[in-house]
C-alpha cells in the first residue's frame, strides 16, 4: 500500500512538531517517521486514522519477530505512541490506540 497525500501530510506536520515543539534531534526525527512509514505500510488497506490497540499489538509482534533489538522495538513504540498522542492533541483522530 502506498502512503496517501492525507497521511504524508499528518507525518510532514508530525516532524515538524517533533523539531520545534519537542526539540528532536534530526536522527530521532528520522528514525521516528521511517517507522511510522514502515507501520503505515504494513497495514496495508487499513486507515492508519482508524486503527485500535490491537492492531498496534500485533505490529508489536510482528516487529518482535523480526528480531530487533529491544532498544529498536522500544523506539518504534514510541515513535508510534508519540504519532497518535500528537494526532490526539490535534484532535485528528478521537481515540488514542
Amino acid at each position: 500500500m502506498a502512503v496517501g497525500e492525507k497521511t504524508k501530510i499528518l507525518l510532514k506536520n508530525f516532524e515538524t512538531y517533533l523539531s520545534k515543539e519537542r526539540n528532536f534531534s534530526i536522527h530521532t526525527i528520522r528514525a521516528y517517521s521511517n517507522d511510522i512509514y514502515n507501520f503505515i505500510i504494513w497495514l496495508d488497506n487499513i486507515d492508519p486514522l482508524n486503527i485500535n490497540t490491537k492492531t498496534v499489538g500485533e505490529f508489536v509482534h510482528f516487529v518482535q519477530k523480526m528480531n530487533f533489538s529491544r532498544k529498536t522495538i522500544a523506539r518504534k513504540i514510541a515513535g508510534i505512541k508519540s504519532f497518535y498522542t500528537f494526532l490526539y492533541n490535534e484532535e485528528i483522530i478521537t481515540y488514542n490506540p
